[in-house]
């Protein structure tokens, strides 16, 4: 059994004057993913490998997050920025088998159509409130039936969880 997540970035300032892949968090952005990672730190969800967009904005919510959560083992992925839920599917493909959970750090609406697309099935409040959106720094939690990352497909995982920073910490 193979355990993803998947992660929104927190959020982020508008893009006015900037590049969007140069936008940073906001002050509140930056307590919410600080949060989060306290939240997983506590409820043991500590990822074996991470794979993070490129972009500026979720470089700085895996910053926060690991003030909680030690793990040395990150990739940053041009594919993961900008990305349709094929890169996100890819990039979760060819994950090595060793790694027995992965949390992926990105952007919408890839992010949220992934999490649609490869796990409809599970818990029915976690999936409710992830058909209804999918805001900054909201987490879903994918269990998967293999022993290979190669063999994910879409429909075939459990969403177990939809954390959003309102429901399960406080900023």
């Amino acid at each position: 059994m193979k355990k993803l997540y998947l992660l929104r970035h927190a959020q982020s300032q508008p893009s006015f004057d900037i590049a969007d892949k140069d936008r940073t968090l906001t002050d509140h952005g930056k307590k919410e993913a600080t949060s989060l990672g306290t939240y997983m730190s506590k409820n043991n969800i500590i990822p074996d490998q991470i794979i993070c967009s490129t972009a500026i904005r979720t470089r700085k919510t895996l910053d926060s997050l690991k003030q909680s959560i030690k793990t040395d083992n990150i990739n940053f992925s041009d594919s993961i920025y900008n990305a349709s839920t094929g890169d996100i599917l890819k990039e979760i493909q060819n994950t090595a088998d060793d790694i027995k959970s992965l949390l992926i750090i990105g952007h919408n609406p890839a992010i949220h159509a992934t999490g649609q697309l490869i796990a409809p099935n599970g818990d029915k409040e976690a999936i409710h409130k992830h058909t209804i959106a999918y805001p900054p720094n909201t987490l879903t939690i994918i269990d998967c039936p293999t022993d290979k990352w190669s063999d994910i497909q879409p429909s075939i995982n459990i969403m177990t969880e939809y954390i959003e920073t309102k429901d399960h910490y406080n900023t």
